[in-house]
């Protein structure tokens, strides 16, 4: 509560008017020391955000795999970081959660991109000298379209400040002096979240040039997602969808937002086939959820091989929600009749299945330990001693740190008692 009264303060607070950017907030200094003097102390400013609930966050590269890494310790110059895994969704988002592995990396951060730095920096959390700081080392480093994006909201909030960050960004962009700035919203398409860049009239229309490129990318790989088929039915279209249909249908809605103003956004054909596509991913997740209504019928009916059936055909429309594969893969369970902790089964072929479907889940959210014991259980109850051992030493793999919880213990004590039962 105090720092959020600081930092309203120091937003709305009376300063000398005669200032610029750099030197009101960092009086006699030159913006190139500041910017030095951002990234010496960025080891401290993470050492401290260890403190925080939401440590920072980033997208790299690690050995040519883009992965996404969370903070996990700092010692002297070095940085730890916790590979993160998808990990429950943020549903009003469509969007995932991700929470961290027991896999930890070394990374500098001369090797993290300075864009990623950048969304450490909010301006409703952080002081103006720490975004002015930040401005001044992203342009140092080539990116003053990042430095912009941090300082447009910061310049919107404070009416005393905006003069001085339009004529910053005026400067640092190599605009005319002088020239008018307006305020752009902007989209990110894959996080959902709105920003807002200040550009000349001339900026903004090169801007939505360039972005063009991307529109055509994203629509071409939006399409290729839904499975290119719009002529198909629900449930018998030629290919599956390669996203989840509520993540799918999210971005379809939202690609205008994103894209609003670029030829292809504008372009008749795109509204006409963006349209066509909502519609398809609409009339698909209406018949997953009805078709999933009559599959649970039909188990509650004491029918168990029909209900498997019925989420086969259910699982191939919707394969990359976990939600989904969970029932399907249930589902075949309980047809397979697997008994007496996997060494008995009626039906060895649906329980592969089952551990198939098991397994896809896994895959998606890795860290779901209930999900590699049950594939485990149905490879070992179909005869797949190998895949039932894999899946029962993954779970050992990742509840191998001290301090588990009593969650995860009781998924190691599962594992060990199979893998004992596999011998």
């Amino acid at each position: 509560m105090l720092r959020t009264l600081f930092l309203s303060f120091a937003l709305l607070a009376p300063v000398a008017l005669c200032a610029d950017l750099v030197g009101r907030h960092f009086p006699n200094k030159a913006e190139a020391d500041v910017a030095k003097e951002f990234e010496a102390g960025l080891p401290a400013w993470l050492q401290a955000r260890l403190k925080d609930p939401d440590k920072p966050r980033a997208w790299v590269e690690v050995s040519k795999r883009r992965t996404y890494v969370e903070l996990a310790d700092v010692k002297a110059d070095e940085l730890v970081w916790a590979e993160l895994a998808q990990h429950g969704v943020y549903k009003e988002l469509a969007t995932w959660g991700y929470s961290p592995t027991e896999t930890q990396l070394k990374i500098k951060l001369s090797e993290i991109p300075s864009s990623q730095i950048a969304r450490w920096f909010d301006y409703r959390y952080r002081t103006p000298e720490e975004m002015v700081g930040l401005a001044c080392w992203l342009a140092s480093r080539g990116d003053v379209m990042a430095a912009n994006e941090r300082l447009a909201p910061l310049a919107a909030k404070s009416s005393l400040l905006k003069p001085d960050i339009e004529a910053w960004l005026i400067a640092r962009h190599g605009w005319p002096a002088g020239a008018t700035l307006t305020e752009t919203p902007i989209h990110d398409l894959e996080r959902n979240v709105d920003g807002v860049l200040l550009l000349t009239a001339e900026a903004a229309a090169q801007r939505l040039k360039d972005l063009d490129k991307e529109a055509k990318d994203v629509l071409k790989a939006l399409q290729t997602a839904q499975g290119n088929d719009l002529k198909g039915k629900s449930g018998a279209r030629k290919a599956p969808p390669s996203m989840r249909l509520d993540f799918l249908l999210s971005r379809l809605e939202r690609f205008s937002k994103a894209y609003a103003g670029t030829a292809t956004a504008e372009n008749k054909a795109t509204k006409k086939l963006l349209e066509e596509l909502i519609e398809a991913v609409k009339a698909d997740k209406d018949w997953v959820e009805n078709q999933g209504y009559k599959a649970d019928r039909l188990g509650i009916d004491g029918d168990p091989k029909a209900c498997a059936d019925q989420w086969l055909a259910i699982v191939r429309a919707n394969p990359e929600d976990p939600e989904t594969l969970q029932k399907a893969a249930d589902a075949q369970y309980k047809a397979a009749e697997v008994t007496d902790n996997g060494t008995k089964c009626k039906d060895k072929d649906r329980a592969r299945k089952g551990g198939e479907l098991w397994e896809k889940y896994s895959q998606i959210q890795p860290l779901m330990l209930n999900a590699r014991n049950y594939a485990g259980l149905c490879y070992m109850a179909a005869g797949d001693k190998g895949k039932a051992k894999a899946h029962f030493d993954e779970v050992l793999r990742r509840t191998s740190k001290k301090g588990i919880s009593d969650a995860e213990a009781k998924h190691r004590e599962y594992a060990e008692a199979r893998l004992k039962d596999l011998k």
